[in-house]
């Protein structure tokens, strides 16, 4: 393989082996988990035309400028 390629395979292969051994830092799962979907919330109420609003509102439907509670019964797929 020439130099870049070989220069990749040993950079995957020590971020792979860091992964392995020590995983992705991510120690305080639960804060986290709430504060990812802070981040979640705040983006819909803010981007209403984003794609993840716009799944959420055709899966639920939209009351009164936010989303209804519960929702049609059964996968929309």
């Amino acid at each position: 393989p020439s130099d870049s390629a070989q220069v990749r395979l040993d950079l995957s292969a020590c971020l792979c082996y860091f992964l392995l051994q020590r995983g992705l830092g991510v120690r305080q799962l639960r804060e986290f988990n709430l504060a990812l979907l802070g981040k979640w919330c705040w983006r819909m109420l803010v981007d209403r035309e984003g794609l993840w609003f716009r799944v959420l509102a055709a899966r639920y439907g939209v009351e009164s400028g936010r989303l209804r509670d519960g929702g049609r019964r059964g996968s929309s797929w």
